[in-house]
């Protein structure tokens, strides 16, 4: 059906509580609802509606990649994908790219984030230069899950795997000690 330059489109009937997707006149698309704008800036699709649960699924193969592209050319390659969202299914991990399509973080299945490397080894894997700026109240918590204290490990060499001669460590033990070793 169409209807004031949309494209409307219908099941069971043509009655307007079947309409199932909408084409407007600006090239607009709408599933699951006619008019629904969230921000003019990013209304080309828009899925759903103020009620229920709603979401968008992409399926790829085992092997393959999920995508989700952020361009600002029509040139071949990397260059048209600036910024990208990918979920690697053989590899069962998502990253996020800018610049380019240059990898800055990588989410591995075990839960292991990576900011500057793509394999991370511990819940938070940081390789480059960090900030940590206390504003009012907020601080930076060193914690630790079993009985055995915690401790900020600072390491020379090039692998950061904290062993070695060329290592430190500030610990707080279970005791109430710091221990600077």
């Amino acid at each position: 059906a169409e209807d004031a330059g949309s494209i409307q489109f219908f099941t069971s009937g043509t009655a307007s509580s079947n309409e199932r997707l909408r084409i407007d006149a600006n090239g607009r698309v709408r599933i699951a609802n006619t008019d629904l704008t969230a921000s003019t800036s990013s209304d080309d699709l828009i899925v759903g509606t103020t009620s229920g649960n709603r979401g968008l699924t992409i399926f790829s193969g085992t092997a393959n990649t999920g995508n989700i592209f952020f361009a600002d050319t029509d040139t071949s390659g990397v260059g048209n994908r600036m910024g990208t969202i990918t979920y690697d299914h053989s590899g069962n991990y998502m990253r996020f790219s800018t610049s380019g399509n240059q990898e800055k973080v990588r989410i591995l299945s075990t839960g292991e984030v990576g900011i500057g490397i793509t394999n991370p080894s511990d819940m938070l894997h940081v390789v480059g230069s960090g900030r940590f700026i206390k504003t009012s109240n907020n601080y930076v918590h060193v914690g630790s899950s079993n009985a055995g204290g915690a401790a900020i490990v600072l390491d020379g060499d090039s692998n950061g795997d904290g062993v070695g001669a060329d290592y430190a460590y500030i610990e707080h033990d279970t005791s109430g000690d710091l221990n600077i070793v």
